[in-house]
């Protein structure tokens, strides 16, 4: 495996004049590299601010011989000084290669677990929350893709309803934990159950934010961290899974769109809400 990409060769290779473009062109071309939409912003703004020369040096390269995680080099000179606002508020970027897979039914290292199947699962994606019940149609729920983001269950035994949120460094963790353990609970002897997921465990401010909540909350008990760029509940059980299938839960209707809209508001650099999307409770 080549150990210094430079993102500038993948755009002229690709040929893109656009972000949107070149992004629909590495899922096809480059499956193995998963580039965060806000880095590939950032590429194109340097490219159409300097062209083709002078570009701050900006390639893949790996963190440790062991870790299949690959850090963004940045110049910070060039970031310092620029006086683009963009440029600074992405000025750092992780990007995942994940390790070679022999199955072909497996995607990276996502299982397909045969409790979940898109029938009784529903899957909420970044920015986005859902909650769900025992005697829901889809009594599963749970989200994917995270990398800095934080996937968050909180499951309520008594009721057997759960809720799962997927939190972007765009979200307020805490508005996002006041309204599921609203959502959650009826009264004070109610107690949640919380798990999470990240790729990203260590400095994570939004982990840090949500834990120091949940301390701080009697009725809330944190119960594990998974190091996972997914998470899903079930309601029925309370038992959760890391490292689900992408085909196991039912994406909802225009998950590109929703996800483009959701990186289009990120550019504006405002914090934004964690939309509720799917109550199964009313299903």
């Amino acid at each position: 495996m080549n150990n210094d990409i430079s993102i500038y060769n993948l755009i002229r290779e690709s040929q893109s004049s656009d972000p949107w473009i070149f992004e629909k062109w590495l899922k096809i071309n480059k499956p193995s590299l998963e580039i965060p939409y806000a880095h590939i912003f950032l590429a194109f703004h340097y490219l159409s601010e300097k062209k083709s020369t002078e570009l701050p040096p900006m390639t893949i390269k790996q963190v440790s011989p062991s870790s299949d995680t690959f850090e963004l080099s940045k110049s910070s000179k060039d970031i310092e000084t620029s006086s683009s606002d963009m440029i600074k508020r992405f000025a750092k970027f992780y990007i995942t290669i994940p390790e070679s897979v022999s199955e072909p039914d497996t995607l990276t290292s996502k299982q397909k677990h045969s409790e979940i199947t898109p029938s009784i699962a529903k899957a909420v994606l970044q920015g986005e929350a859902g909650i769900t019940t025992s005697s829901a149609t889809k009594p599963i729920i749970g989200s994917l893709s995270a990398g800095p983001c934080v996937i968050i269950s909180m499951y309520n035994k008594k009721t057997k309803t759960c809720a799962v949120a997927h939190i972007d460094a765009l979200s307020n963790p805490r508005r996002v934990l006041t309204m599921l353990t609203h959502q959650l609970t009826k009264d004070s002897s109610d107690h949640l159950i919380v798990e999470m997921a990240t790729q990203n465990t260590e400095k994570n401010q939004t982990l840090q934010e949500l834990q120091s909540f949940i301390l701080k909350n009697k009725n809330i008990s944190l119960e594990k961290i998974h190091s996972s760029s997914s998470l899903a509940i079930d309601s029925r059980t309370g038992k959760t899974f890391v490292d689900v299938h992408h085909d196991s839960m039912d994406l909802g209707l225009n998950p590109e769109k929703r996800l483009g809209k959701r990186k289009t508001l990120a550019l504006l650099g405002k914090t934004l809400r964690v939309s509720l999307i799917f109550d199964g409770r009313n299903s």
